[in-house]
């Protein structure tokens, strides 16, 4: 058995601690009484945080693909029913031209405990490729949202468009911030 001690053990903890509480890299813009929140991250996180927080805490819509460049990838809707399971951190950047500002998501779980067998992925290479897949998943995320409309929005902003292209995406959120309410 290896023991790690002082100033390598506090970085081993740290590193744990940020597999298992992810922090994602998002945007955000204006919307009335929720927080809407736009990006991509890493396949594994998606599923971290998927086996880590009950129907209570969250609700995941799964699927549907956007467009990145000359690929599709995956994009996940989740819609966050307990606020306390992620921090909004606000960026000191500026905002991109359609207005949508910076901010980092960090997901805080209670008691973590991931079962090193709790989710298995096996990575597909892509076709003519003998490297596998690292492609981000794409994220659209709603804290605050009433359960009753969780369907109804990601029906509107995504699988109403299923293929659409990213970045169309943001267009769609600004026109929902509008009519929504």
């Amino acid at each position: 058995m290896v023991r790690i001690s002082g100033p390598r053990r506090a970085e081993a903890q740290e590193a744990v601690r940020e597999l298992i509480n992810p922090v994602w890299s998002a945007t955000t813009c204006d919307f009335p009484g929720v927080g809407v929140y736009l990006g991509l991250a890493p396949r594994f996180e998606h599923l971290i945080i998927a086996r880590m927080l009950s129907p209570k805490q969250i609700r995941l819509f799964t699927g549907a693909i956007v467009g990145v460049g000359k690929t599709g990838a995956a994009i996940e809707y989740y819609a966050v029913r307990d606020p306390s399971v992620v921090r909004v951190i606000p960026l000191p950047q500026p905002p991109l031209p359609n207005g949508f500002r910076h901010v980092k998501l960090a997901f805080q779980f209670e008691r973590p405990h991931l079962l090193t067998d709790a989710v298995t992925m096996i990575r597909m290479p892509n076709p003519g490729s003998t490297r596998p897949s690292e492609a981000p998943v794409g994220f659209l995320i709603t804290i605050g949202l009433a359960i009753g409309q969780e369907e109804d929005f990601y029906r509107r902003a995504i699988a109403e468009h299923e293929g659409q292209e990213f970045a169309d995406l943001y267009a769609r959120i600004a026109d929902l911030a509008g009519c929504w309410g």
